[in-house]
């Protein structure tokens, strides 16, 4: 299709496109990076990295979530549009072994269609030397970073009151195999379906992990049982986005001064509080960032590999009874198992707050073509007719009862993506790029279009 023939938004500017896979994680720091580009006069436009909107992209410089074999179609039709596409992986800090990371994330048939890679720290630069050349690996550190050492200058909780007696915990969750929104076979069904799952024994090894999550939640329930018994303090639940919320709200329900909030941001909950407890999550790494006292919970003789880089970014220990002992005495300083000096080999902005700043300028020293993109390609009408069939809730059912494997595997992946990233509304938007863009001082100033119920394009004023 021509572009004439398009109904155009954002034609005749400098485009920057900030694809976003799972909300909560990443949508904050691409809306800094945003910022520093609005202020240096690009349009950006965000979206979920599955929208069909991407596939009408035409000159812009698209940032993606990975530069991985997988995506290679999504690069070589970008790259055919005219586009400059850079990856930046929020896998590249933890990962199983480095032989994986490489096999999974990094290809050497991406490469040629890559025209920049963003690297966390040096490790990850490293693994990046395998398929890209190093005038294309620019080490800036994570976005997540700078949000995390820019928001602890404005922190609203201040150390607390002699005696801890005041305390805020906030617990946060990741418990998706054994407390997931399906049950582990239903779960187990639907990777074997999507092709995720190939063999019994991988099976086997989900119903194993999901039976030491159990073991693991049992703890944590107890932990929030204990410490709700202690005077003045009170503690916040933070469930991870793939996990019921029920488990926690029942107990919450129970328990005065226990809460479950699922909708704050983590930036705004590590300011309201005072301490984290977690269990191998990278929640443990930001709030060690904004220089809280960070402990882990697992339950003594649990041998799970999954959370041990996590781990080391507090002091861990093996019952709730110990946990909440240890909470009693926060005037001792919280010990952990990494230095400081290996944390900056593998974080690069972990004592600074200028990732975005580099992403911005590494952009401008490259992208200066103007871009448009269109609001109704066909790829874009066939999301419209899914998103009106799927508000039909029967039709919705109907179509998952056919026995077409390819369309139960879209459908899956329909379903998949769309709950990884809400509907936006107009004002929420505004608010939540005031408060980032004012981070740095600059930015605030920016048109926000709302494209669809879920993207977004800001335009300098």
């Amino acid at each position: 299709m021509h572009e004439s023939q398009k109904n155009l938004l954002g034609a005749g500017k400098k485009l920057v496109v900030l694809p976003i896979e799972i909300f909560k994680r990443e949508f904050d720091g691409r809306l800094l990076i945003a910022s520093h580009l609005v202020d240096r006069g690009y349009s950006v436009l965000v979206c979920p990295h599955a929208d069909p909107l991407l596939q009408e992209v035409y000159h812009s410089f698209i940032l993606y979530k990975d530069h991985a074999e997988s995506s290679l179609k999504r690069f070589k039709l970008w790259k055919k549009h005219g586009n400059t596409v850079a990856g930046m992986d929020d896998e590249g800090l933890i990962f199983v072994s480095p032989e994986i990371y490489i096999k999974d994330r990094v290809s050497k048939l991406v490469e040629p269609y890559c025209d920049l890679a963003y690297a966390w720290g040096q490790e990850q630069k490293q693994l990046l030397q395998f398929a890209f050349a190093d005038q294309k690996i620019h080490v800036v550190g994570n976005p997540r970073f700078d949000l995390t050492r820019l928001y602890s200058a404005t922190k609203s909780r201040s150390k607390v009151s002699a005696g801890f007696s005041n305390l805020a915990v906030l617990v946060n969750t990741r418990f998706v195999n054994a407390n997931g929104f399906r049950t582990v076979e239903e779960e187990i069904a639907t990777q074997r379906q999507l092709g995720l799952v190939k063999n019994l024994s991988h099976e086997q090894a989900i119903r194993d992990f999901a039976k030491a999550e159990q073991r693991i939640i049992r703890e944590f329930i107890r932990f929030c049982i204990l410490a709700s018994r202690q005077p003045g303090w009170r503690i916040t639940i933070r469930p991870h986005p793939a996990e019921s919320p029920r488990l926690y709200q029942r107990l919450a329900e129970r328990l005065s001064n226990v809460v479950v909030d699922n909708q704050s941001s983590l930036l705004q909950q590590m300011k309201d509080h005072d301490v984290v407890v977690h269990e191998g999550c990278t929640t443990a790494i930001e709030a060690l960032s904004m220089q809280m006292p960070v402990f882990g919970l697992r339950p003594d003789g649990l041998d799970l590999d999954y959370g041990h880089f996590a781990n080391q970014f507090s002091e861990n220990l093996g019952s709730a009874r110990a946990t909440v002992e240890r909470l009693r005495r926060l005037e001792q300083p919280c010990k952990t198992a990494i230095s400081a000096q290996e944390v900056q080999y593998k974080i690069n902005n972990w004592q600074s707050a200028d990732c975005c700043q580099k992403v911005a300028e590494s952009i401008q020293a490259i992208h200066h073509r103007t871009a448009s993109f269109a609001t109704n390609g066909s790829s874009l009408r066939r999301k419209a007719m899914i998103s009106l069939v799927r508000k039909r809730g029967l039709v919705w059912r109907m179509l998952r009862l056919l026995p077409w494997k390819r369309l139960q595997t879209y459908l899956l992946n329909f379903d998949y993506v769309e709950q990884k990233y809400p509907q936006l509304e107009s004002a929420w938007l505004q608010a939540r790029y005031a408060e980032i863009s004012s981070l740095h001082g600059r930015g605030g100033n920016a048109k926000i279009h709302l494209i669809n119920e879920k993207a977004f394009l800001l335009e300098p004023t």
